[in-house]
């Protein structure tokens, strides 16, 4: 690496800080990023990466800027978009998360990790309704993901939606069928709907098969 080579040079610095970042040494990796802006002012990974950062550090207002900038200069740049949006609903500002959420959405096409954010953030702004057609398409994206068929039957069961709650943890019981705790809710969707003989058995078949449970 040399002068006559500044691109490598950049790179190398870039790798030290994201090392120094991932390692916790915040401070060396802030002076490392703020150097690689200083030589080149519109890197969307430096002001990204200085954004994120910021935010560790206990400074969203600053974190937003550099997220915010380096949006700008990547259009489409979808781990900037979650970012940015986890900032706001950590603040409590669903609003703006779901706005901007929806917005990279409609511009960039459908996002798996941009349809899970948005889906959480709707289902704790209490947005259940489309927080479960939310989740319908980042089904289709991922059908065997346990994790979306989880969280989507948890908002089916909270709109009293049981017999579609029912056929999603059955389903998620169906990928991953170790998972007691999936055999609870799913009990709780059968009762849901009168059911309370199939829903007891449920009960007593977990109890059987898990006794910590008790």
């Amino acid at each position: 690496m040399t002068m006559d080579d500044p691109e490598s040079e950049i790179r190398s610095m870039m790798d030290e800080a994201i090392r120094l970042h991932s390692s916790g040494a915040l401070e060396k990796a802030e002076q490392i990023y703020h150097a690689i802006l200083k030589r080149r002012r519109n890197d969307p990974d430096g002001h990204y990466l200085l954004g994120i950062l910021m935010f560790q550090q206990g400074e969203p207002a600053k974190a937003i800027r550099f997220i915010r900038r380096a949006m700008a200069l990547r259009p489409g740049f979808a781990d900037a978009v979650n970012s940015l949006a986890g900032i706001y609903i950590n603040s409590g500002d669903f609003k703006t998360a779901v706005g901007l959420l929806q917005n990279e959405i409609t511009a960039h096409g459908e996002n798996a990790a941009l349809l899970r954010t948005l889906a959480g953030a709707l289902t704790q702004s209490r947005n259940l309704g489309a927080a479960a057609d939310t989740y319908q398409r980042l089904h289709d994206l991922n059908p065997e993901d346990t994790s979306i068929l989880r969280g989507w039957a948890a908002v089916l069961l909270d709109l009293e939606r049981f017999e579609d709650a029912e056929r999603m943890y059955e389903r998620a019981i169906e990928v991953d069928p170790g998972e007691p705790v999936l055999k609870c809710y799913l009990a709780q969707a059968v009762r849901g709907q009168g059911r309370y003989t199939d829903a007891l058995a449920i009960f007593d078949a977990v109890l059987t098969e898990h006794p910590e449970f008790v």
